[in-house]
């Protein structure tokens, strides 16, 4: 397929180009059931949008060290209340 008509099929089905990368990303990077992977989409296209100079890799990453370290949910996660937003922003600033 080409991109010509890659970009067709995306406007005529409405699929942002920023929705697929996120769940492109989120499923290449943790293994959850459908209702923990809209959630967790959901949470990082939000910090994503908030956030334009940290990539999708980085927020996923800082939301793995808060899931594996800090005994965090996806529910928990996917709540973003300004103080979980501020600690996932700040953890995937400081990752290399």
């Amino acid at each position: 397929m080409n991109f010509k008509d890659t970009l067709k099929l995306a406007r005529e089905h409405k699929i942002s180009v920023i929705d697929l990368e996120i769940a492109e990303n989120v499923e290449q990077y943790a293994s959850t059931n459908n209702y923990d992977f809209e959630k967790l989409c959901s949470a990082v296209k939000v910090l994503y949008l908030k956030t334009y100079d940290l990539n999708i890799n980085k927020l996923l990453r800082a939301i793995d060290y808060l899931l594996k370290n800090e005994d965090a949910t996806i529910s928990n996660i996917y709540k973003l209340d300004s103080r979980t937003e501020d600690l996932i922003t700040e953890l995937a600033c400081s990752l290399d």
